[in-house]
C-alpha cells in the first residue's frame, strides 16, 4: 500500500483523493469478481441463452420464475 501511496502522491496535488479512488476501484473490482464467481451455473446458462431465444420462450420463462 505504501508503494501505491508514493505513486499517487507523486502525481501532484491529489494525495487523499487518489488513494480513495484507487481503494474504491479495487473494492468494486473485487466485489464484481466475487459476484461473478458465486453465480450458479443454471443462472449463467439461462442468461447466456437469452439472446438466442425468441419472445415466446422468454415470456414463458418469466412466468415459471
Amino acid at each position: 500500500m505504501n508503494l501505491i501511496y508514493k505513486f499517487v502522491s507523486a502525481i501532484g496535488g491529489i494525495d487523499v483523493f487518489g488513494m480513495i479512488s484507487i481503494c474504491l476501484f479495487v473494492a468494486v473490482f473485487i466485489g464484481v469478481l466475487i459476484w461473478a464467481f458465486t453465480r450458479r451455473t443454471e443462472f449463467l446458462d439461462n442468461m447466456s441463452s437469452l439472446p438466442l431465444e425468441d419472445g415466446e420462450k422468454i415470456s414463458n420463462r418469466k412466468k415459471s420464475l
